[in-house]
């Protein structure tokens, strides 16, 4: 038996996932060979804050002159079910596009994204509708100040008192309704937003309710009546701006303004799109796997899919304080 091969989009879907897949009854991606044109490619997301795709192009493996996998002068569109455009989508790096931070889908619509492109075959997808999940109920925040220097104390003020901050959110989730999460933080320091990426510091430039597909989920290993997860960072980011104090030269300290917070959760049928991608990248190389069979798709060319994420976000202003704990619900 010959080994099965297809191309799945070129971003890294690393999802261990947990769900049945019961529910879908989509074209299947997969074939027993290579594409052997090039077609659009999209992975993307309906949620209560916007929309979101990431667009790519297969590259057969017979074409010997294929120049990458991003698309040129691509126009990404987003429509209700009465097949009335209600907003476009902007382009914010070579692959991934989402719609305005001022467009606010209606719970009530459906809504399905249309892609076109110079030489391809303009792409649909099947409509999804909004789905709410219960909201972040409570943060609590401890606020710790920290010694730089035992022996001068003038650095602490000079810098603006650096301070440990520990961020704690929790969600209710009595009816075992949330199966998967993601979140993050997002800081600000006048008025420019930031967010944290590993141990650095990195400015955000795009819409606060764009999430990348490649940061996988985290799963629900067990059922709880209370999700809740902590973020720990210090008030301060390195800027350009710098001062001399004692023959030293020093990066200066701000003080954090608000900390957003956002968690996202996955419909059961991009979980098990997800799954399927996980399962297929894992077994292809195994000649006897039908795997590569089970890959659903919504899209009107067979080729990935466009799900639905309930985003739950809570922004909390930080009083300049140095030491605290403080308890917010909502």
């Amino acid at each position: 038996m010959g080994m099965k091969e297809i191309y799945v989009l070129g971003i890294s879907l690393f999802l261990i996932l947990m769900s049945s897949c019961d529910i879908i009854s989509t074209q299947m991606v997969a074939e027993d060979d290579f594409y052997i044109n090039e077609e659009l490619a999209i992975v993307g997301y309906l949620s209560n804050k916007g929309a979101v795709v990431n667009l790519q192009k297969t590259v057969s493996a017979f074409n010997k002159e294929a120049k990458g996998d991003s698309v040129e002068n691509a126009i990404v569109e987003l429509y209700n079910k009465k097949k009335q455009r209600v907003s476009n989508f902007i382009k914010t790096d070579a692959y991934n596009y989402t719609t305005p931070s001022s467009f606010v889908p209606d719970p009530d619509q459906f809504y399905y994204v249309a892609i076109s492109a110079p030489g391809f075959d303009s792409v649909i997808s099947a409509p999804q509708s909004i789905i709410k999940l219960n909201d972040i109920e409570r943060i609590r925040i401890e606020i710790h100040s920290t010694n730089y220097s035992k022996d001068d104390t003038i650095p602490n003020y000079l810098f603006g008192r650096p301070r440990q901050i520990i961020l704690t959110y929790y969600t209710p989730n009595t009816t075992d309704e949330i199966t998967n999460q993601l979140s993050r933080s997002l800081y600000k320091y006048q008025s420019v937003m930031f967010q944290s990426n590993g141990k650095t510091i990195e400015k955000y430039k795009l819409p606060n309710f764009y999430m990348n597909l490649g940061q996988g989920v985290k799963p629900l290993t067990e059922k709880t009546d209370t999700i809740s997860e902590t973020f720990r960072f210090f008030d301060q980011v390195s800027l350009d701006a710098t001062i001399l104090y004692a023959d030293s030269v020093y990066h200066i300290l701000e003080r954090m303004d608000t900390v957003l917070v956002q968690t996202f959760t996955f419909s059961e049928d991009m979980v098990c799109f997800f799954t399927r991608v996980r399962e297929y990248m894992e077994s292809r190389y195994d000649p006897f796997s039908i795997v590569a069979k089970e890959i659903p798709s919504n899209m009107s060319n067979g080729i990935g899919y466009f799900g639905e994420v309930f985003i739950s976000e809570r922004k909390i202003a930080l009083p300049n304080i140095v030491n605290d704990t403080l308890d917010f619900t909502f």
